[in-house]
């Protein structure tokens, strides 16, 4: 996985495929992932007080599990590269991912509401002695 600008991300997509030819490069941007799940947060936003309250009330319909999963694995994906500050939350919402109910998509989109509040965030991660991650 590689973080960079767009000349660098180049530069080393072109070295990996020269050196080795059964690699497959593929290049997404973490902004689409967001987009998506934005989407989503202005579509259906409504607060929940209580995060991880495991109180079931009514299931979704099949097409609410349907757009849930989505955004929930597009919300780990985000969460395990580019947002670790969501990755407790999201975590926990995975467990629901099964049978997800309408409390469940509140607590979904609290946490989209956080990523909303907090985009202008901005996490420098820098590398140490010998084998470290700076965030």
């Amino acid at each position: 996985m590689l973080f960079a600008d767009s000349s660098e991300i180049d530069r080393v997509k072109t070295f990996m495929m020269k050196e080795f030819k059964w690699i497959t490069v593929i290049q997404e941007k973490i902004e689409s992932y967001a987009i998506t799940i934005y989407k989503y947060y202005t579509i259906y936003y409504t607060r929940s007080k209580r995060m991880f309250s495991i109180k079931r009330g009514p299931a979704l319909d099949v097409q609410g599990q349907k757009t849930f999963h989505t955004i929930m694995a597009k919300l780990l994906y985000l969460a395990k590269r580019a947002r670790p500050d969501i990755l407790t939350a999201t975590s926990f919402l995975c467990t629901r991912d099964k049978q997800p109910t309408k409390n469940d998509q509140k607590k979904l989109l609290r946490v989209i509401g956080y990523l909303d509040a907090t985009k202008h965030y901005e996490y420098n991660i820098a590398p140490t002695k010998p084998l470290g991650i700076i965030v």
